[in-house]
């Protein structure tokens, strides 16, 4: 089981759920879920208004948590990660600490995702 503990500017506090291992649930799917208020829309990451900033609260390596070629791409464009980030990630098979809502999914490591996108609607 995975805790991903959500924290946005839109919440009162953080809000921790537990994933299933093997579940392959989004993290945007799990806080559409559990009703968790997230500072704005997304499309399938084609704005990439629900970026999350990923942090690892356990010792265990990051499982499953490789970009997309998608999200790679988009995060490009939005330039919100470096090429040499970007690089560095691949190079050393963990995930770079930016990512979009939409596409990632926590394996078996404990993570707290801050949504970093901008302020506007809710899940």
């Amino acid at each position: 089981m995975a805790d991903i503990a959500f924290r946005s500017l839109v919440m009162q506090r953080d809000k921790t759920i537990y994933a299933v291992i093997g579940n392959t649930k989004t993290t945007l799917a799990h806080s559409d879920e559990h009703q968790i208020s997230t500072p704005s829309e997304c499309l399938d990451g084609r704005w990439g208004l629900r970026r999350i900033e990923v942090t690892v609260l356990d010792d265990k390596t990051p499982m499953g948590m490789s970009l997309t070629e998608k999200e790679n791409a988009r995060l490009k464009v939005l330039l919100v990660l470096t090429d040499a980030e970007i690089e560095e990630a691949e190079n050393s098979d963990l995930p770079p600490r930016l990512r979009l809502a939409c596409h990632l999914i926590a394996r078996s490591e404990d993570v707290r995702v801050s949504f970093t996108g901008t302020r506007g609607g809710s899940a």
